[in-house]
């Protein structure tokens, strides 16, 4: 139970059944919101695979429920966003982790994944070269120096990478030493990367029987749990092949904490149906403790963080609530996004009473 009440308040509607404005004040926890989301803002139009998703979507061959959250089973949420095909986005009130509540079905995303809509859709179509080169000349650069704060020599690492995509962080470390292994689901992406890199495979990881290798003593997620069903489910499986707690796992995901920072238009621009899920520093702990892993570093570098963890000796009891964390979060987002905001304001008198003699 929460220890206090989260009031639902009803959203102010003109006489025509709108929402009365660009932006508004939805269910009394957000100001200067703007509720509605236009999923198509970053996709490739005119394109076939948008003219393919819109037809599955007026078909009924994808079609969107409503999801419980994977965190705490809870239903009830506080609604942040919607969209007019009625994807939507809500703060979890049981346990405060921001998700889509209202997505595709299961097999449906794994269609939406596979078909190629979703790099068309929420991608903006980033060729493959440019995909391949920002895993490795940028992604890469993230790691190394995470690795370099917590004293992991890089040539010293046996890597296994679960969603690798076209290779480009394991080319990266593989040229600084490492032996590197990757496996992903998309045959495209493992296509064009092995013109790189050999040690990529088109297969599901997490499909092999029994145990990794001993000699794993790296395991890297990147930009993987946002996209999962069930991200918890995984991490519980991941865990379940960990034979000790010396492998480290290297997690990526975005950081609903420096959603600011993703944007200087708006916050809606942080969000897009192909995240799921959209963590803070307390509820990725949560779930990942309660998967039987402890955190031992989180690096945060504003709309993203990295996180390392292991496997943990003893189980991690976790009830801690990110509600407030969740909608204070998304309230200073729409903040820094309002010209002229009070923070501005205040800079400037700053600067004036300091200037002056």
């Amino acid at each position: 139970m929460l220890g206090y009440q989260v009031s639902i308040i009803k959203m102010s509607s003109d006489k025509k059944g709108g929402t009365g404005g660009k932006k508004q004040n939805m269910y009394g926890k957000f100001a200067s919101h703007e509720p509605d989301i236009n999923i198509f803002r970053y996709s490739v139009i005119p394109h076939e695979m948008y003219d393919q998703f819109n037809s599955k979507l007026t078909k009924g061959i994808y079609k969107i429920v409503h999801h419980p959250c994977p965190i705490c089973g809870g239903v009830e949420f506080v609604n942040v966003a919607i969209s007019k095909e009625c994807f939507k986005w809500g703060v979890c009130k049981t346990c405060g982790l921001f998700q889509m509540n209202g997505r595709l079905r299961d097999d449906d995303l794994n269609m939406f994944y596979e078909s190629g809509e979703y790099q068309v859709i929420c991608m903006g179509n980033l060729d493959d070269n440019k995909h391949f080169m920002l895993e490795y000349k940028v992604m890469s650069l993230y790691f190394f120096d995470v690795l370099e704060k917590i004293n992991i020599p890089v040539h010293e690492l046996n890597v296994l990478e679960i969603g690798c995509g076209s290779g480009g962080i394991l080319l990266a470390f593989k040229e600084k030493g490492a032996i590197v292994k990757g496996y992903d689901l998309d045959p495209h992406r493992i296509e064009y990367g092995r013109r790189y890199i050999s040690e990529i495979e088109y297969a599901d990881a997490m499909e092999f029987t029994g145990e990794w290798p001993d000699n794993i003593n790296l395991l890297i997620l990147s930009n993987v749990l946002e996209h999962l069903a069930d991200p918890q489910k995984f991490m519980k499986a991941v865990q379940s092949k960990l034979k000790n707690g010396n492998i480290k796992i290297l997690i990526d995901i975005p950081n609903l904490d420096g959603a600011f920072a993703y944007s200087n238009q708006t916050f809606s621009d942080f969000l897009h149906i192909g995240h799921l899920w959209y963590f803070n520093s307390i509820t990725i702990e949560r779930l990942l403790n309660q998967a039987g892993l402890r955190i031992e570093f989180i690096f945060n570098r504003g709309a993203a963080f990295t996180i390392i963890c292991s496997k943990s000796k003893v189980e991690i009891s976790n009830v801690h609530n990110a509600f407030w964390n969740s909608i204070s979060s998304i309230n200073y987002a729409n903040f820094t996004n309002e010209p002229g905001n009070v923070g501005y304001q205040a800079s400037e008198a700053v600067k004036e009473i300091c200037s002056s003699k």
